[in-house]
């Protein structure tokens, strides 16, 4: 009898998963958002297996999402966290947009740093992450500010979820939180976007690769080159470090509870001790 409960159970879950997904597909926000909520209530769904509850989470969350309700998204976004979130870093990247958007930055950040982590051989990823380090810290000094300026007209955010434009007009005033080594930081991204852009260009196309990636305009390619090229020349061996952390190191069966992003893929990687001082704020105005 148990068994036959948890079969009409399924059988009812998957017949309501088309439905939602009907209507969200089509757009009708609203409509998903009733019948999820319908679901999730009633006491005999949830022996339902947690994959597909997750979907109706999901539902919910990108649905809010779209009707401009992080607030009320925030709390399936976090069912997700905790039912998927160890091998799944879309949900991560939800968490990060809603917690911008609540100006909530530092577990933002957290957030997405957990999705760059997980995907880090992503070359947009590593981009986002850059542009979005520059856009929170642009108070720190003038350079850190024209460089925001830059990687915003690159747009990379608009290849991702329509939030992150808002995110990218937030106020932010002055809420930066990695003061210290900042610009090498944002340095480091980039130059993990660009070589890793070049690495996937590579192993699909037998011909000579030129420019920065195929995804990229040569506008972007250029901008990209120029914030580069103007970088201290005593970066150089710490930038291929963390490179070679980045594709050669296997991140397959990490255990990402237990992986700091900075000290994982950055702070671990710093110039010496001689060259410090050129990461500091007040050296690089």
């Amino acid at each position: 009898e148990w068994y036959q409960r948890r079969v009409r159970a399924q059988i009812r879950c998957n017949f309501s998963t088309s439905k939602v997904m009907y209507h969200f597909v089509r757009k009708e926000y609203q409509a998903a958002i009733n019948l999820s909520i319908s679901f999730l209530s009633d006491p005999e769904n949830s022996k339902c297996n947690k994959p597909l509850l997750c979907q109706f989470h999901d539902v919910l969350c990108r649905s809010y999402l779209e009707l401009d309700q992080a607030k009320k998204a925030l709390s399936h976004c976090q069912f997700l966290v905790e039912s998927c979130g160890h091998n799944d870093s879309d949900v991560w990247m939800s968490s990060a947009v809603l917690h911008f958007l609540l100006g909530r930055i530092k577990t933002a950040f957290l957030h997405l740093e957990r999705c760059v982590g997980m995907r880090n051989t992503h070359s947009n990823l590593w981009l986002l992450y850059a542009s979005t380090l520059a856009y929170f810290h642009q108070s720190c000094s003038d350079k850190i500010s024209d460089i925001s300026e830059k990687l915003q007209s690159c747009q990379i955010h608009k290849r991702f979820h329509k939030s992150w434009v808002k995110i990218f007009k937030m106020d932010i005033g002055n809420c930066a939180l990695y003061k210290d080594h900042i610009y090498f930081f944002i340095i480091s991204s980039l130059t993990n976007a660009v070589r890793l852009a070049h690495t996937t260009y590579d192993q699909h196309n037998s011909k000579i690769y030129s420019d920065f990636s195929t995804a990229w305009t040569f506008e972007v390619g250029e901008i990209l080159k120029g914030i580069l090229n103007s970088a201290p020349n005593n970066f150089s061996s710490a930038l291929d470090k963390n490179y070679n952390v980045i594709h050669y190191q296997n991140w397959e069966d990490v255990t990402w509870e237990e992986v700091d992003f900075l000290d994982s893929f950055l702070k671990c990687n710093l110039p010496t001790k001689n060259d410090v001082r050129n990461l500091s704020i007040s050296s690089i105005d």
